[in-house]
């Protein structure tokens, strides 16, 4: 379920780790598809306040942040790879880990093709900032940096709940 705005599924955790309508939790780190983010922003690294909040230097109207592992909420990415296609005014964030360390998980990256960055969080200190202990978990962050919905995606629905989702911050 995405609060406050809708439900994804009934797999959606009693409730969010984040607080709603609050600020986003500043975060950079090193992208594993590193072509993908140097057409963006011509660097290795990713922060979420490239494009949201105060003085971003490439604004969206909306980033959705995936917080994801393998073999829990990878079954997505594609949906969030179209989304980034299809919205020039979205920036779609991956954020993984892996206990097996970046080798272990670069290969399934690169072999998807996705058009978003993905980023890699060696210590879990992101997801801790969130407050994740259980992936995969969707954010939805506002062009202010203020977050606006968080859910557990399922599968099934994923895609049409957060183009509902969106679809009040495109409108802005």
């Amino acid at each position: 379920m995405l609060y406050p705005i809708l439900a994804l599924s009934a797999a959606m955790a009693a409730s969010p780790p984040v607080t709603i309508g609050g600020p986003a939790r500043a975060f950079t780190l090193p992208a594993i598809n590193e072509e993908v983010v140097r057409k963006v922003d011509g660097s290795a690294k990713v922060s979420l306040f490239d494009f949201a909040g105060v003085g971003a230097p490439h604004p969206q109207k909306a980033v959705v942040v995936h917080f994801f592992e393998r073999g829990a909420g990878d079954d997505v990415l594609s949906v969030l790879s179209a989304l980034d296609r299809k919205h020039d005014d979205i920036m779609v964030i991956g954020v993984t880990t892996d206990p097996g360390g970046l080798a272990a998980i670069t290969t399934s990256i690169s072999q998807q093709g996705l058009d978003f960055p993905v980023l890699f969080d060696e210590y879990r200190t992101v997801f801790g900032r969130y407050g994740i202990d259980r992936a995969p978990i969707t954010l939805v962050i506002d062009a202010d940096g203020d977050v606006t919905a968080v859910g557990r995606p399922g599968a099934d629905a994923f895609q049409a709940d957060l183009e509902q989702v969106l679809a009040p911050l495109l409108a802005r």
